[in-house]
């Protein structure tokens, strides 16, 4: 299935969490609760700016890694992926 986000919204598949250290502690359910990092999918053309009546590009593309809140957007899964939608301003970093 393709998906294609529209308007100013991102599609991002986050990476898997981390549930023991590089030392071989197990992380609590409770200190997971974080921001999460993922790959940029698809991105959709942009948004229109309310007073110039013109188009505004992305600032993410395809293949971006960006850090998103938990809780903004859209989770959902898709066979074992888990993707999230949400819209380009609710990323907080990309790198």
């Amino acid at each position: 299935m393709k998906i294609r986000p529209q308007n100013d919204y991102v599609l991002v598949e986050i990476d898997e969490e981390q549930t023991i250290t590089e030392g071989g502690l197990a992380v609590p359910e409770d200190a997971r609760i974080r921001p999460r990092w993922g790959i940029v999918l698809a991105v959709g053309p942009g948004r229109m700016s309310p007073k110039k009546r013109r188009w505004i590009d992305p600032d993410v593309k395809e293949g971006d890694r960006v850090c998103v809140p938990i809780k903004a957007g859209q989770d959902f899964k898709i066979g074992t992926r888990e993707l999230k939608l949400l819209r380009e301003i609710d990323i907080v970093a990309a790198g």
